[in-house]
C-alpha cells in the first residue's frame, strides 16, 4: 500500500504511525497521519535577481550581468532574516523582512542605500535603523530611479537618497544618505499612509482611507494635482473628476507617470502620455487622474493588480489575464508588435500563456513580467543585460519562460518586482515544500523524500504521543542533487510514530 503526501503547507507536516498487529502485517495496514512537527523551518527561501548589475545591484558579490537568476547573498542568505517584499530601482534593491527591517544594495552614489555612505554595496546592508527609524518597524518599501521610501507600522512615511526634484517628500531638495520623514503635516495631518511607490523622480502614498497624496517632479502631470509644478511635500491627488467617490488600494509609478487601482477594480492614469502609457486612448498628457479605455475589451472585468513600466503600463484582471499599453518599442506590451498602443491589449494570447492562469506582474525598464498559477514565470520586452533571464540577451515581442532550471528549480516563487527604471528583476521564492511516499513491504516501512537538494532531515521515533512525547533520533539523511532520499525502517512492537525534522 502506497500513500503519497503532498507539498507542505504552512505547517502541515509529515508523521506516521504504524500498530504492529496481524492487521498491520498485511498489505492494507499503514495508518499515516499528517501532524505539525516543525519541518517549516527547513523550507528555505531566497531572494533571486538576475540582468544588470554594474553597480552590484544582483546582491550576488560581484559586479557581472547575469542572463540567468543568481541567489542574492549566496554565501550568507541574508544571514537568516526571512523576506517578505521586494522592491527594484534604477541600479539599487531593497527588501523587507518579516521583522520589519530593510536591506539595499548597489548603487549609493545619492544615498539610496540609506545607511549613511555613498559606497556602493554589492550585497546587502542594513539602512540605518538609528535616527528618524529608531524603534520603528517598516511594513512597506518602494524604490525610485536614486531613491528609496518606506513605511512604518505607525503609518508614518520616511524617504532617502536622490531629492532634487523633492522626490524624498521632506520639504526641500537636499539629498540625504540616512531615513527622514516624509512631511506629516499638509494634505497628510491625522493621516496614516498604507503603502507607497515611486517613480523615476516622484512617489505616490496611498493612505488608509484610500486617498492618493504625490509628491515630487510634476512637469507633465505625474503627482495628479491638477498642476505641473513640483511639490517637496505631499499635495492631494484631485478626486474632483475620475477619482470622485473612489476608494484606492493601489498605486504604481512609470517615469512619468502613475496608476492607481481602486477597491471597484476600475483603473486610473495620469502624467505623461507620449506613448499612450495613461490608456485613455487620447495621446494627451493629464495632470488630473483620467479612467483607463476598457471599451471593447475587459469591460466586464475588474483588475486586481497593476505595474508601470518606463514608458508602459500592465494590468491583471480577476481571470488571470494580462492587459498592457503605452511604448512597445522593445516588445515590453508582449503582443507580438513593436507597436505603440494608447489603449489596453492583450499578452500573449496565443503564445505560452495559452491555457494559463497569471497571478502577478511587474513592469521595468522596457520589459515585463508575469507569474502563472503553475509557478511558471514569464518574462517578454527588451533583453540587454539578460534582464529577462532566459539566458539571452535576445528582445522578446512575446512572452517565454524564465529558465528556472538553476537556483528557481526547488523554489516555489512568491513575489516579482522591476522598477519603472531597472535593468535588472527580482524574485522572491519559499522553497519546494517536499512531498513524502510511504509504502509498506516484508522487510519494513520505507520513506522516500522529494524536496529541495542537499536538505537533511533527521529520521525520528516514538511509541507515543503522550506528553512529553520523547523522540528517538534514528538516523540523519540528506537528499541528494534531486532532492531525494530513501530510509528504511522496521516496524517496533507496540504502536510507533515516526516524523522527519531538521537535525
Amino acid at each position: 500500500m502506497r500513500m503519497i503526501f503532498p507539498g507542505l503547507t504552512k505547517q502541515a507536516k509529515n508523521l506516521v504511525a504504524c500498530r504492529r498487529s496481524n492487521l498491520f502485517r498485511s498489505w492494507f495496514g499503514v495508518l499515516a497521519m499528517l501532524l505539525a512537527s516543525g519541518l517549516a523551518g527547513n523550507v528555505q527561501g531566497m531572494v533571486v535577481t538576475w540582468g544588470r548589475n554594474t553597480w552590484g545591484q544582483l546582491g550576488d558579490g560581484s559586479t557581472e550581468d547575469r542572463l540567468l537568476p543568481v541567489q542574492v547573498d549566496p554565501a550568507n542568505s541574508l544571514g537568516g532574516l526571512k523576506v517578505k517584499a521586494l522592491a527594484s530601482g534604477q541600479a539599487h534593491s531593497l527588501t523587507l523582512t518579516t521583522d520589519g527591517r530593510v536591506l539595499a544594495w548597489g548603487r549609493n552614489s545619492s544615498g539610496a542605500l540609506g545607511d549613511g555612505t555613498h559606497e556602493d554595496h554589492y550585497l546587502p546592508t542594513p539602512i540605518a535603523a538609528s535616527g528618524a527609524l529608531a524603534d520603528k518597524s517598516l511594513i512597506a518599501i518602494a524604490a525610485g530611479q536614486d531613491f528609496s521610501l518606506a513605511v512604518a507600522s505607525d503609518g508614518k512615511a520616511y524617504a532617502w537618497g536622490n531629492n532634487a526634484q523633492g522626490e524624498l517628500g521632506n520639504g526641500d531638495t537636499t539629498d540625504q544618505p540616512t531615513p527622514v520623514p516624509v512631511a506629516a503635516d499638509g494634505i497628510l495631518t491625522n493621516r496614516s499612509v498604507a503603502l507607497v511607490a515611486a517613480g523615476s523622480y516622484h512617489s505616490l502614498a496611498v493612505t488608509t482611507d484610500g486617498q492618493v497624496v504625490a509628491w515630487g517632479y510634476n512637469r507633465t502631470g505625474e503627482l495628479g494635482d491638477g498642476t505641473t509644478v513640483s511639490h517637496t511635500s505631499p499635495v492631494a491627488v484631485n478626486t474632483n473628476g475620475a477619482l470622485a467617490g473612489q476608494r484606492i488600494i493601489a498605486v504604481a509609478a512609470g517615469e512619468y507617470h502613475s496608476l492607481a487601482l481602486s477597491d471597484s477594480g476600475t483603473v486610473f492614469a495620469w502624467g505623461l502620455n507620449f506613448d499612450g502609457q495613461l490608456g485613455d486612448g487620447s495621446g494627451l498628457d493629464s495632470s488630473f487622474p483620467v479612467a483607463l479605455d476598457r471599451t471593447n475589451l475587459f469591460a466586464s472585468k475588474a483588475v486586481v493588480a497593476i505595474a508601470a513600466g518606463l514608458g508602459h503600463s500592465l494590468a491583471l484582471t480577476e481571470d488571470g489575464v494580462v492587459y498592457a499599453w503605452g511604448d512597445n518599442s522593445v516588445g515590453q506590451l508582449g503582443d507580438g508588435t513593436t507597436q505603440e498602443r494608447d489603449t489596453p491589449v492583450p499578452v500573449g494570447t496565443n503564445g505560452v500563456f495559452v491555457g494559463k492562469r497569471l497571478t502577478a506582474i511587474a513592469a521595468g525598464a522596457g520589459h515585463s513580467l508575469a507569474l502563472a498559477d503553475d509557478g511558471q514565470l514569464y518574462a517578454w520586452g527588451a533583453n540587454v543585460f539578460g534582464r529577462l533571464g532566459d539566458g539571452s540577451e535576445s528582445q522578446r515581442n512575446l512572452p517565454v519562460a524564465v529558465d528556472m532550471s538553476g537556483v528557481l528549480g526547488d523554489q516555489v516563487i512568491t513575489a516579482l518586482a522591476a522598477g519603472s527604471q531597472a535593468f535588472h528583476s527580482m524574485v522572491l521564492t519559499v522553497g519546494r515544500p517536499p512531498k513524502t511516499e510511504i509504502s509498506r513491504s516484508n522487510d519494513g516501512i520505507h520513506f522516500k523524500v522529494t524536496g529541495s537538494p542537499s536538505t537533511t532531515y533527521q529520521f525520528q521515533r516514538t511509541a507515543t504521543l503522550s506528553t512529553p512525547v520523547l523522540w528517538l533520533p534514528i538516523t540523519n539523511l540528506t537528499t541528494d542533487v534531486d532532492g531525494i532520499l530513501n530510509y528504511q525502517d522496521q516496524v517496533p512492537e507496540g504502536q510507533a510514530f515516526w516524523r522527519f525534522t531538521p537535525p
